[in-house]
């Protein structure tokens, strides 16, 4: 409930603060994004969140780069946020090349692309398959290490927070001093992780969808 208020709270005032929503129409379901323009003259950023998050929560960080770009973006990823649930499923597959529609129909080429977690994994991809769009990347944590089939299975168990206390557990072990609004959030943080799209998602990742040193070998440094 908590989460639910804070997250029409930052949507709110994000379009006080002029940003719109933009609705795109992708292979699974309707993407929302939301986005600025500014006159800066900086490359045009996009911003892409990680799991159980929403583009909302990047507010703060895109208030500061629209100061310099021209144009700034953030998606909420498939079955995230206000974008559509896959009616087939979160398939890794499906849900990046969902955002490939989408980055193709709303940012122009040239664009700074910015990824945390699951956002980084995608990030690369598209540097990957669109190299000519990409000028560069941004990289927070990103998901993606090249792992095992026993250890993406240990990796994912630890988002299973079905309870209060592992939930405190999670959150300790994400931040090295968790801030007090996000301690105050744990309910809602869970019920984002243990969302049945993320699940879903979860339970179809595989270890080939890694990366592999050969894709960042092939990734194009500007």
């Amino acid at each position: 409930m908590l989460l639910g208020v804070v997250d029409a709270v930052a949507e709110a005032r994000l379009q006080a603060a002029g940003y719109r929503s933009r609705w795109v129409r992708t292979a699974a379901g309707r993407m929302h994004a939301i986005e600025a323009r500014a006159p800066g003259a900086g490359p045009p950023i996009v911003m892409l969140h990680g799991v159980g998050s929403r583009a909302s929560d990047l507010g703060p960080l895109l208030h500061r780069l629209r100061e310099d770009a021209p144009h700034v973006v953030a998606p909420d990823l498939p079955g995230h946020g206000r974008s559509d649930r896959p009616p087939g499923g979160m398939d890794p597959t499906v849900l990046q090349d969902a955002v490939f529609d989408l980055l193709d129909a709303v940012v122009p080429a040239g664009a700074v692309v910015f990824g945390n977690s699951l956002g980084g994994l995608v990030a690369v991809r598209y540097a990957l398959h669109r190299p000519q769009r990409v000028r560069a990347l941004v990289l927070a944590s990103p998901a993606g290490a090249p792992m095992r089939a026993d250890e993406l299975s240990r990796f994912l168990a630890r988002f299973e927070v079905d309870d209060p206390r592992v939930a405190k557990d999670f959150v300790d072990s994400t931040f090295h001093r968790a801030p007090a609004p996000m301690l105050l959030m744990r309910p809602g943080l869970r019920a984002r992780l243990l969302d049945p799209g993320v699940r879903d998602l979860f339970a179809r990742i595989r270890s080939t969808d890694m990366l592999t040193p050969d894709d960042l070998a092939s990734v194009r440094a500007p």
